[in-house]
């Protein structure tokens, strides 16, 4: 991908090296974890189409959630897919329980750490309206240094590596844009909590509504992680967090 193109390497001092060859492990990073999501954000939409998204009870340690068999397939096949490019590399998945997974996060090691959601929103999934992600990230000594999410129901992945840029292109390569660039509108646009994510509360959701209106602005309802993409990507202004599952 050009627009992750790997950095000269400037003139100076060992520290501009120093920046350089991380920004490099940022950059292939990046390069890899997308063809990771690329094919998992498929897989799952094959599910889809097929008919064969099922519910499946989840255990993971001491709890019980009802999850699909989209969950677990992806969870698979992206531990598979992460493994396949990166060998060595520590895998924590909101799916699987690992021990030591905090410690994991923080640790110094000069190793980087994968970070994994297969599938963000399951409710939305369930609910066929597309606010659902695949989720890849990497940290690195504590720090994170890469995100990639996928909007399969939008054709789209938003890509962020420290040091460089963050920007939107299509799962099939096309329509790059940078996220630095705000998009212009008449009025301000807020995010609130899908009624999904909080239990049926249609009607705290409406009475922010109503009160966005009288002071000329709009809301709309977002759930699971899109919405924060949606602050991201420009669409909306900002989230107006009320509880409830992933706010």
């Amino acid at each position: 991908m050009s627009s992750l193109s790997h950095p000269s390497r400037p003139e100076g001092s060992a520290d501009s090296a120093a920046e350089v060859k991380a920004v490099e492990l940022r950059v292939n990073l990046a390069q890899k974890g997308i063809a990771v999501v690329k094919s998992v954000a498929q897989e799952i939409l094959g599910i889809i189409d097929r008919g064969e998204l099922r519910e499946e009870e989840v255990t993971i340690g001491e709890f019980s959630r009802n999850k699909t068999s989209a969950d677990r397939i992806s969870n698979e096949l992206m531990h598979a897919a992460i493994r396949e490019k990166f060998p060595n590399i520590s895998i924590l998945s909101e799916e699987t329980r690992v021990n030591g997974a905090s410690q994991a996060l923080t640790m110094v090691s000069g190793e980087p750490v994968a970070i994994v959601d297969p599938i963000d929103g399951t409710v939305h999934l369930k609910n066929g309206d597309g606010q659902w992600l695949v989720n890849l990230g990497f940290c690195l000594d504590g720090e994170a240094i890469v995100g990639i999410s996928a909007v399969p129901s939008e054709n789209k992945l938003y890509v962020g590596v420290k040091g460089r840029h963050s920007f939107e292109i299509g799962l099939d390569g096309s329509n790059r844009r940078n996220l630095e660039r705000p998009l212009v509108r008449e009025r301000p646009v807020f995010g609130i909590c899908s009624p999904l994510d909080l239990g049926g509360e249609q009607k705290l959701v409406d009475r922010w509504k109503r009160i966005a209106e009288l002071n000329g602005a709009e809301m709309r309802e977002f759930g699971s992680a899109y919405s924060y993409l949606k602050v991201a990507d420009g669409t909306l202004d900002a989230f107006v967090n009320l509880g409830g599952n992933f706010h």
